[in-house]
């Protein structure tokens, strides 16, 4: 499957809660905002 995996429903949600609350760092931010946006 060429590296693309799936993530559980709970765990997008628990890194996004994350995102909103200042939890990462800038850098960080991006990353999962960039991960997540294939899933």
């Amino acid at each position: 499957m060429d590296g693309f995996w799936e993530i559980p429903v709970q765990l997008k949600k628990e890194l996004l809660d994350g995102i909103s609350q200042g939890i990462f760092s800038y850098d960080e931010k991006i990353q999962i905002e960039e991960y997540l946006a294939d899933r």
